[in-house]
């Protein structure tokens, strides 16, 4: 894995933000500047984008933004087909755009390799595992670090995807986006699961829920982070941790969880939303995340 990946950072995921100038129907490129500064104020190294395939120059323009604000480019996330007739043409389009944002200077890529509607079949997860494989030394050679992220389905039938993922891909230039919320939520262990595999981490994505509901802001809750924390510690991680808030509406159809608000505050249907209650909602989860895991 390329060393590249032993900078530590702490980044904040555009999710929150994009989810809150969205519901008002305005443009989240227009409003990067303001996220930028916001993220900044509450303490962040970076904002972690959407990788944009069909046009990379947008790419460019988020990490020339995050630098007039003082962050910096570390990572982007991309959900990309990998498993069908259609992957070698995202291949191809997916690595396109990551030779310019190496140029821009980003760090790595955090990839969900796109979910379908059942259990992916043998051959199907065979595929897919290739296409990491050569994602994975494609973005090596232009010093990238590829981090394939996890979420409920690939821990489904005994993490059979996750495990297919990482088994049959090549340690040297596949690692994992470790994301304990998700692995909490399709009933893995995520302690387990970091001793397992805590030398294919190259990333991290932080969220907490309670009771199964998510949190607004990083809490004590579900997913035990200062067990989590402590074995970090003792292996010495080098590498990139992304806040991920977001909110999810009641009775979402793809049934993730909702979020919820500290206890001390009316809960929220996110409407309410702005960018002054979210940025203080990422300051007191970077402070939570600061006491938790020491960075």
């Amino acid at each position: 894995m390329s060393d590249r990946a032993t900078a530590k950072f702490v980044g904040a995921q555009l999710l929150a933000w994009a989810e809150c100038f969205q519901r008002r129907d305005q443009s989240v490129a227009a409003h990067l500047d303001e996220i930028f500064a916001a993220a900044r104020a509450a303490g962040y190294d970076y904002v972690e984008g959407f990788l944009d395939l069909d046009f990379p120059q947008n790419n460019v323009r988020f990490a020339a933004a995050m630098r007039r604000a003082g962050l910096r480019p570390v990572s982007l996330s991309a959900d990309v087909r990998l498993h069908d007739a259609e992957a070698p043409a995202a291949i191809d389009k997916l690595l396109a755009a990551a030779k310019i944002c190496r140029e821009s200077g980003y760090l790595a890529i955090n990839l969900h390799p796109e979910t379908i509607d059942r259990d992916k079949t043998d051959d199907e997860l065979r595929a897919q595992a290739d296409a990491l494989d050569r994602i994975g030394r494609e973005l090596n050679r232009l010093e990238l670090v590829l981090g394939v992220h996890t979420q409920q389905i690939e821990t489904q039938h005994g993490a059979r995807e996750m495990r297919s993922n990482l088994r049959r891909t090549d340690p040297a230039h596949v690692g994992l986006c470790f994301d304990p919320q998700w692995l909490y939520r399709g009933g893995r262990s995520p302690l387990a699961t970091l001793r397992e595999y805590h030398d294919r981490i190259v990333s991290w994505r932080i969220r907490q829920s309670v009771s199964n509901e998510w949190r607004q802001t990083l809490v004590d809750g579900d997913v035990d982070y200062a067990s989590l924390a402590r074995f970090q510690a003792e292996h010495q991680f080098r590498g990139s941790y992304t806040v991920e808030l977001a909110y999810a509406a009641k009775g979402a159809a793809d049934g993730k969880p909702r979020a919820k608000s500290e206890d001390n505050r009316a809960a929220t249907d996110g409407a309410d939303q702005d960018l002054a209650t979210l940025t203080e909602n990422h300051r007191q989860s970077r402070e939570y995340f600061r006491k938790v895991f020491g960075v």
